[in-house]
């Protein structure tokens, strides 16, 4: 995916906020834009709600040459959107147009998106691979957890840290 849209600023505090929107089909230059992010967690009251993803809502000035009309699609998954502070990446996840808000009060205006991180998404897809066909034989519980995953299609490593060994277990080797 190649970057269409870029947001750079810094806050109040002097820290640094990089926002970046990718396309698969675009082939040109980085447009810097004006506009600003609100990083959340998805809240839930329920403990044993097994999904929680984060979300993104991205706030864009627009003008009567930049409209961001282009930003809005069908298409689930389209649009990347990596959200960086202070260099560190915080989020990566999709535009979902969904969210698409406009204000059109003056010559400049603000449009605001949605972007989720793609785990929401899991909820509503069968498990199968890759051709569509259910998945067969054993499967560890962290390889279960990897195949769900690239459904999203935002890659991301799996680490795990668990410090109780049963006995007789190869301490080299995780729980």
């Amino acid at each position: 995916m190649a970057i269409k849209y870029r947001i750079q600023y810094k806050d109040i505090e002097q820290v640094s906020h990089v926002i970046n929107i990718s396309a698969d089909d675009y082939t040109g230059d980085v447009i810097p834009v004006q506009g600003r992010a609100v990083f959340e967690y998805n809240q839930t009251d329920d403990i044993l709600e097994p999904i929680r993803g984060m979300g993104l809502s991205v706030e864009l000035e627009a003008n009567q040459n930049l409209d961001f009309s282009d930003l809005y699609s069908e298409q689930e998954q389209t649009y990347k959107v990596e959200y960086y502070r202070d260099s560190q990446i915080l989020f990566s996840g999709f535009l979902n147009s969904e969210g698409y808000y406009e204000d059109l009060v003056n010559d400049f205006w603000k449009v605001t998106f949605t972007a989720l991180d793609g785990v929401g998404f899991l909820e509503n897809l069968s498990f199968v691979d890759e051709s569509g066909f259910p998945f067969s034989g054993l499967m560890s519980e962290i390889e279960i957890l990897r195949r769900a995953l690239n459904r999203s299609k935002i890659l991301k490593s799996i680490e795990a840290n668990v410090r109780i060994n049963y006995l007789g277990m190869d301490t080299s080797k995780c729980v």
